[in-house]
């Protein structure tokens, strides 16, 4: 009988626990699915104006890209120090090519001096 007892009340203190664990999950999944996707990814934390650009400022078209590296791969379009620059991998190579996006010069990857200059000037 005291067994029984002990059975029944532990099961009924498990089942809370549960109980609102699982009310913990409703609640903050019903706030994941009703808030903006971004403001849930914290986007909106991010200041990304300065990486914000126009294909139309690109004076390289990526057919010419192409011509030039046929092997290109994961091609990429982003700014580096105010000049947007490609970025891709040549076929069978682990480093990536950086070409200047408004010549078509190849470009040095960033040095760690000036890698940290460049962190060093965000903060």
């Amino acid at each position: 009988m005291r067994l029984l007892i002990k059975t029944r009340t532990l099961h009924k203190w498990l089942m809370r626990g549960i109980g609102i664990q699982v009310l913990i999950w409703a609640l903050t999944g019903l706030y994941m699915v009703s808030m903006d996707i971004h403001f849930i990814h914290g986007e909106t934390l991010s200041d990304d104006k300065h990486n914000q650009f126009s294909i139309q400022d690109v004076d390289y078209p990526i057919a010419s890209l192409l011509n030039a590296f046929p092997t290109a791969t994961r091609v990429t379009l982003y700014q580096r120090h105010d000049k947007l620059v490609y970025r891709f991998k040549l076929t069978n190579d682990t480093n990536w090519t950086i070409v200047d996006a408004t010549n078509g010069q190849p470009l040095t990857p960033l040095t760690s001096s000036e890698a940290a200059s460049r962190l060093a000037s965000n903060l």
